[in-house]
């Protein structure tokens, strides 16, 4: 009887999280995303000067396709060696950055809104420029490379400038899949969806949930991120299944939210809340 009830109780908190996930997915639906397939203005930068002589303050002259990769579009050196055994062969050989380059127009109806650029598959890091304008740089080889872009993009006519540089920046050993010739090749691109998004200013940015059996209980994180008038906010949720209730925490923009716990002093208590109710 006792498990029974742990695990209703259990349900109660899992059909929380996906009321609240439907809702958030019911609301991205109706935003609008712009593709960015199709032609940019590209150059190669074997040298590594485009940054010293700020490339992204003006055009770009030649054109390539994405996604795509820098192979795919014949840009590089002829690979001229035989293929073998030991690995992949590609038709055209380059490694250090390369500059992609498009205009974007935000829509008048953006306005308020969380703009982002989304970039399903970059091989390696990404740098990016809007209007001249640095937006930071991304490395990840296994996630998105994501550029909050709310406060550059607004309504009108833009510059998106990208440097993706497939220079071994990390040493992975000599026959890594993701950076060598063995399973892949180290191009240098992007593949994958290419878009921007506009949704709403305040979104749930992380949903956790902790099952203790023992205790009956389910702790949810719910982790909140968005700018509420003037103020930019973090804000978490905390609510035990079993404690009759829930706390509502805030912290600090320079902390991440839900990662502090209830006592280590880092948060700031808004209020109680029932279970459920956020």
């Amino acid at each position: 009887m006792r498990m029974n009830t742990t695990m209703r109780t259990m349900g109660m908190w899992v059909n929380v999280v996906l009321v609240m996930l439907a809702a958030t997915a019911c609301s991205s639906g109706a935003d609008k995303s712009i593709p960015l397939a199709g032609e940019w203005a590209f150059k190669l930068d074997p040298g590594k000067v485009g940054v010293d002589e700020k490339w992204f303050a003006g055009n770009l002259p030649e054109r390539v396709r994405l996604p795509g990769s820098t192979d795919e579009n014949s840009k590089g050196e002829k690979n001229t060696k035989q293929p073998d055994f030991d690995g992949l062969s590609r038709v055209f050989v380059y490694v250090g950055p390369a500059w992609y380059q498009r205009d974007v127009e935000a829509p008048e109806a953006w306005k308020g809104k969380r703009i982002t650029l989304s970039l399903e598959r970059c091989h390696w890091e990404t740098r990016l420029w809007v209007d001249g304008q640095a937006m930071g740089f991304q490395d990840s080889l296994c996630v998105p490379h994501e550029y909050d872009l709310s406060a550059a993009l607004t309504p009108g006519r833009h510059k998106l400038t990208l440097r993706v540089d497939n220079s071994h920046k990390y040493n992975m050993g000599p026959d890594a899949h993701s950076t060598s010739e063995q399973t892949q090749t180290n191009w240098n691109g992007i593949v994958g969806k290419m878009e921007l998004r506009a949704t709403d200013p305040v979104w749930l940015d992380d949903v956790q949930i902790y099952p203790d059996t023992q205790k009956r209980t389910a702790r949810v994180r719910i982790a909140i991120r968005g700018g509420f008038g003037r103020e930019s906010v973090h804000a978490g949720w905390e609510g035990g299944a079993g404690d009759g209730g829930g706390q509502v925490r805030r912290f600090g923009s320079a902390r991440r939210a839900g990662v502090c716990a209830a006592d280590s002093g880092c948060d700031q208590a808004l209020g109680r809340v029932r279970p459920g109710v956020v």
